[in-house]
């Protein structure tokens, strides 16, 4: 028989996806102006991967809510959530770039691009573990649960 799972932990669900996206998104616009690039397309290219990365793991921990066992911003997932986004904005980036087989991506698609670059996609992740960590710091340890009193005695 299964057993009854307990719902997702919505709150920390739209929390962590929000500062993911956040992050990567601020990453991306970041490097796109120290590369002086400010038009407003590239900056929304550029940030399209992320935002689908966090809706795919929004999705994907509603359906699968042993994603968060732990139900709280704690260890391990401050380093696991940002690798799983990571690798899904890694895999957004080869599917993007493989769709148009030989042919070279139009010239629009290439700030999206930039997260096919291993280097860049490492250091937005470590950017993210480090928000995630920071977070979970903010929030300080969980509260310890008072056993229930027994209504038997």
């Amino acid at each position: 028989m299964i057993k009854n799972r307990p719902p997702a932990p919505i709150d920390l669900i739209l929390e962590t996806s929000s500062a993911l996206f956040i992050c990567g998104a601020g990453f991306a616009v970041i490097s796109l102006f120290l590369r002086g690039i400010h038009d407003v397309i590239p900056l929304i290219v550029a940030t399209s991967l992320p935002a689908a990365a966090s809706l795919l793991l929004l999705i994907s921990s509603l359906l699968v809510p042993g994603i968060y066992a732990i139900r709280r911003l704690a260890f391990p997932l401050n380093l696991t959530l940002p690798l799983i986004h990571g690798s899904m904005v890694f895999m957004l980036a080869e599917l993007t770039k493989g769709s148009f087989g030989m042919e070279e991506p139009p010239r629009a698609l290439l700030p999206a691009l930039a997260w096919d670059n291993l280097s860049f996609l490492l250091m937005a992740v470590l950017f993210q573990i480090g928000l995630l960590t920071a977070l979970a710091a903010m929030k300080g340890p969980a509260q310890p649960q008072t056993p229930a009193a027994d209504p038997e005695r």
